[in-house]
């Protein structure tokens, strides 16, 4: 392909649903982040935690270009469905039959009804305007809830918590029914799930009390025919398994969340075998593939690699959103850019990603190479008694196959050179001055030769009323209590400090997020 400038992720449009411009909404619609999405036309048809919506892609603001009000006007006016009719508060997956016109969501019951389930909902016509709201159809409802969906022909295999494959039927007049389910031995908490054509591939955490080398389970199934999928193989997983994507040529690749991706070779199915985990500096959550392309959500950055040579990835380009750019006009990215990075679809060359409250659209430019820059440590608290001076630790990576050459032009600064897809840690230095409050002084400028970002910034702010050995304020969480060895039941509790504090005893805290 010829070479063209610029990256290889070019990001078009963004819109920011978490907050609606609705009376229902300030009342108590909180949960509102988007989790998946599917591009049918012009429209985008979106699992919104708590909705099904609708959004015109050619409504969405342009990046960089967006009219003032564009975002707002926009999230006015969402078509959307609230879950509240198919009996349950959220939703984590979303499949679209778009032959059928018809959407499966499904809910895994952490709420406050602990209902989870599969909803089937029918789409108006996507061709003409205004859009009308997805109506109800059917549901499936139970206490274990349901994960990640895929479709083959007209069935659905669907996980369901904490270790089963179910088979779900989509009648005609689009209701569900449950045909019948098999559990997959040694797994907990199933979380993934594929279809390439003849096998099923299946993954969820490992249950402690099973025999296994790793965090996770990979399970292989047969699913010709049209009974339930009888199991080939199994193998072990990196990490605590996130998502699955079927690359071709018999590898697989399965999203370990912080300890990268696991690349299996599946020419043997009764057999999988790992033949290479590829660590990414985020937290590996959502993967697709299409045409030898292979799109990361990694927390902190979406990154793209070439998966056309069996069992290797090769990094092309990788976008953090940490730039003034993606401000869309009240409806971008923050100023530190992507959050929460969870979902991806490649599919024609055109992509969709999510991370904790935007919903980004782009596409994927071959022949791209520009060098780039991803700042992934993007805010710094600085103590009140810092000495002028004091060094602060950031790390980079080069999201591109060209050299990345960083430079600070303060005295203090400094150069870098970052190998293609290589990381650094550079470390600055911050006059006192210059982070005494937040404003034109309280940050940092990197210099690069990345041709969309030449200058990041890096926020300094201050430390506020807190210092060492201060009281911190109370908070309770909600907990699962899990015995390894199977000794307690598992119950749900919410920790208090406070409570804990009374009692004397030391206390580590472990934070663990789930998206």
């Amino acid at each position: 392909v010829p070479r063209v400038d610029g990256h290889h992720i070019l990001a078009e449009r963004g819109i920011d649903v978490n907050h609606r411009a609705t009376d229902e909404a300030r009342r108590g619609g909180h949960m509102i982040h988007p989790r998946s999405a599917r591009r049918l036309g012009d429209v985008l048809v979106a699992c919104m935690t708590d909705a099904i919506g609708l959004i015109p892609v050619d409504e969405m603001p342009i990046i960089g270009e967006a009219e003032r009000g564009a975002a707002e006007r926009l999230r006015a006016n969402l078509v959307e469905a609230r879950l509240r009719p198919s009996g349950m508060m959220v939703s984590e997956h979303l499949l679209v039959f778009a032959d059928r016109g018809i959407a499966i969501s499904s809910s895994r019951g952490a709420d406050v009804m602990g209902l989870g389930g599969l909803a089937s909902w029918r789409l108006p016509p996507l061709d003409m305007r205004p859009l009308a709201p997805p109506e109800h159809i059917s549901s499936l409802r139970d206490e274990r809830g349901f994960g990640g969906l895929v479709r083959a022909g007209d069935r659905i295999f669907a996980i369901h918590h904490p270790n089963a494959i179910a088979r779900v039927r989509l009648a005609g007049d689009g209701r569900l029914e449950l045909e019948g389910e098999l559990v997959l031995p040694g797994m907990r908490g199933g979380t993934a799930i594929a279809y390439d054509g003849r096998h099923l591939f299946a993954a969820g955490g490992t249950d402690a009390r099973a025999s296994s080398h790793g965090m996770g389970t990979i399970h292989v199934l047969d699913a010709r025919g049209s009974d339930t999928p009888t199991i080939l193989g199994s193998a072990p997983t990196t990490g605590a398994p996130r998502s699955i994507a079927v690359l071709g040529q018999g590898v697989v690749a399965v999203a370990g969340g912080a300890l990268g991706i696991d690349l299996f070779d599946m020419s043997s199915p009764a057999a999988p075998r790992l033949v290479a985990n590829v660590e990414t500096p985020g937290s590996a959550m959502g993967l697709s593939f299409e045409d030898g392309y292979l799109l990361v959500a990694d927390w902190d950055s979406i990154r793209l690699y070439d998966a056309a040579a069996r069992g290797h990835l090769r990094l092309l380009d990788a976008m953090d959103g940490f730039h003034s750019s993606f401000l869309v006009a009240g409806g971008g990215l923050q100023k530190d850019g992507l959050t929460g990075a969870n979902f991806v679809r490649l599919e024609g060359g055109r992509f969709i990603a999510t991370e904790f409250d935007v919903l980004l659209t782009g596409e994927i430019r071959r022949g791209a190479g520009a060098p780039r820059l991803v700042v992934h440590d993007r805010a710094h608290r600085l103590q009140r008694d810092e000495k002028e001076g004091a060094p602060i630790t950031i790390r980079v990576s080069n999201g591109s196959r060209r050299q990345l050459d960083l430079a600070q032009d303060e005295a203090a600064g400094g150069s870098w050179c970052v190998a293609p897809s290589g990381s650094a840690t550079i470390v600055l230095r911050a006059a006192e001055t210059g982070a005494a409050s937040v404003g034109s002084g309280s940050s940092i400028a990197l210099h690069s030769n990345d041709s969309e970002k030449a200058e990041a910034r890096v926020l300094l702010v201050p430390a506020g009323e807190y210092q060492e050995g201060d009281p911190v304020p109370s908070f309770r969480l909600p907990m699962v209590n899990v015995c390894p060895d199977g000794s307690c039941p598992e119950r749900q509790e919410c920790f208090d400090l406070q409570d804990e504090l009374a009692k004397g005893r030391p206390i580590l805290l472990a934070a663990f997020a789930s998206w």
